[in-house]
């Protein structure tokens, strides 16, 4: 009967508390190197802020991706020149690398949220996306430690 309940606990936790994923690109580095192996919680909490590496799931791809929180819901993003400004100020970002030239302008719309990789010259984001923002509903967790990093 323990070991009944032990599994029961097991995979309630995995299906709403942690999640994983393994990082198959180079989108988020130095923060985040192609073969880590990712634990992500708190998938019910939903209390994210911007900066966190958070896991989702992208509709037009149907796959899961590892990026920045850059926009919550609300929020006026803008980007010049690769510089990031939200509600007007420029974003202090040391975690960039590869910045790009890019330039765009979002309205982050409610219940929704807008990501960016940190290696931004190669990173597929909410830059590329047909739909920019992501579904608070499609949020799996919160990126909160490394398992493993298996080189390919």
């Amino acid at each position: 009967m323990i070991f009944l309940i032990i599994a029961i606990i097991a995979v309630i936790a995995a299906r709403y508390i942690v999640y994983t994923v393994r990082i198959d690109s180079n989108s988020m580095y130095p923060s985040l190197r192609s073969g880590d192996l990712k634990l992500a919680y708190n998938k019910l909490n939903g209390n994210y802020q911007r900066g966190d590496v958070l896991i989702f799931y992208a509709k037009e791809y149907g796959k899961d991706f590892v990026k920045r929180l850059i926009g919550l819901p609300g929020d006026k993003i803008d980007i010049q020149n690769g510089k990031v400004f939200v509600n007007g100020n420029l974003l202090n970002e040391p975690y960039v690398v590869n910045n790009s030239v890019y330039c765009g302008n979002f309205r982050v719309p409610e219940e929704s949220y807008f990501f960016l990789g940190d290696n931004r010259e190669v990173s597929t984001d909410s830059r590329s996306f047909e739909t920019p923002y992501i579904a608070v509903k499609n949020i799996k967790g919160k990126v909160v430690m490394s398992k493993v990093n298996i080189q390919k």
